[in-house]
């Protein structure tokens, strides 16, 4: 593995590449704002202006479990906005945890016994138990 003081430069081809192949390992969100930093990434989108990064409104990945109405199915999901995603969705986030894809994955298959449709999950015991537990380990979601 090799570290640099400075930034890495690439075309924007291979910065996209780059992106996409370290988005996985190192997670979508911290790529993205690592690019968006650098000189060249900010000289290409903005010209001789170099302005400053632009701010971005996401945090780093959650799974959430979010319900329209109360006792109804549960959404397990994932996303870097998750105020906009309760916004889309009109519903109240319940829970949420550190997580991305495969976090996702895993829940979803852990509460496979319980799945309704696509990412909807009927509110089981053992759901709303680590949901709880969640909310215990982390508190209660905060909207950003």
């Amino acid at each position: 593995m090799a570290v640099t003081a400075e930034p890495l430069r690439f075309c924007a081809d291979h910065e996209k590449e780059a992106a996409s192949r370290l988005g996985p390992l190192a997670g979508a969100l911290e790529v993205e704002l690592y690019l968006n930093s650098s000189t060249s990434t900010r000289y290409r989108r903005f010209g001789n202006a170099i302005a400053p990064p632009p701010k971005i409104s996401r945090h780093r990945p959650v799974v959430y479990y979010m319900q329209r109405e109360r006792g109804g199915l549960i959404k397990i999901g994932t996303s870097t906005r998750l105020r906009k995603r309760s916004q889309e969705l009109d519903a109240e986030v319940l829970a949420a945890e550190p997580g991305s894809e495969p976090e996702e994955r895993q829940r979803q298959r852990q509460f496979k016994h319980l799945h309704h449709h696509h990412e909807w999950f009927r509110p089981g015991d053992d759901l709303m138990a680590h949901m709880a537990e969640l909310v215990k380990r982390y508190g209660q979601p905060v909207l950003v």
